[in-house]
């Protein structure tokens, strides 16, 4: 084999051995379009169907970095923000002054920042009523809320309606008529019952059942909650 011979047979050892192109890769996503009419319309044969398989096939094949790399060259850069905002509020007539993530919920505030971990973490979607508490004397689902968007507000937790040495009315009711088993959900059925005080909603029980009904007791002490509630408001 003569010198040149041997330069071309370097040659086609180097072309099998190298990785396909970005000119190859535009070739293959384009092939694997299936073929159209002038309309716009799919129009396949045998032929066109055949090798409109055999080219997506071909393009399944490549590394993904290998498609990924025109994408990742154009890409912005984001840019970096801490994303941090100073909130000033009232927790349990207490001023609070705080720097947080604007994501962070007023649940994870409370419970992981003040650690007043009575506000309990159910759902996380404001369909179980576990995290309820009041703002501006309004139950909220406290999971579904922003503690950026409390600047100024007044919240109040289960740790702020009563202690275990004064009880507020409605904890005294749900013990004396045993109104929990697991007590997992009672700090938001007794929010949300403090607040039904001062709602407009009916005597009979279906209307607290109904006005109650964001909150659930897995349980099923519902019975025994609709006691306690209509003690508290009987004797008010």
């Amino acid at each position: 084999m003569n010198e040149n011979q041997q330069e071309e047979a370097r040659g086609e050892s180097d072309r099998r051995s190298s990785p396909p192109s970005r000119q190859s890769n535009a070739v293959l996503v384009e092939s694997a379009t299936p073929p159209s009419d002038d309309g716009g319309a799919p129009q396949l044969t045998r032929r066109s169907f055949l090798m409109w398989v055999g080219s997506s096939g071909a393009l399944g094949a490549l590394p993904a970095a290998a498609l990924a790399a025109p994408v990742a060259a154009s890409a912005p850069v984001a840019a970096v923000d801490d994303a941090l905002v100073t909130v000033r509020l009232t927790v349990n007539d207490v001023a609070q002054e705080a720097r947080v993530d604007v994501r962070t919920s007023l649940l994870d505030y409370l419970r992981e920042n003040l650690q007043l971990t009575g506000t309990k973490k159910g759902c996380d979607h404001g369909q179980c009523g576990a995290c309820t508490v009041h703002v501006n004397g309004r139950r909220v689902n406290s999971c579904l809320s922003l503690v950026a968007m409390h600047e100024g507000d007044s919240v109040t937790t289960i740790e702020g309606l009563g202690t275990p040495d004064r009880l507020h009315p409605l904890q005294a009711a749900f013990v004396a008529h045993d109104a929990l088993q697991c007590g997992y959900c009672t700090s938001g059925q007794i929010m949300s019952a403090a607040a039904l005080m001062t709602e407009p909603c009916g005597r009979a029980d279906t209307d607290v059942k109904e006005a109650m009904s964001g909150n659930i007791c897995r349980c099923g002490a519902y019975s025994n909650i609709v006691a306690a509630i209509r003690q508290v408001r009987d004797a008010g």
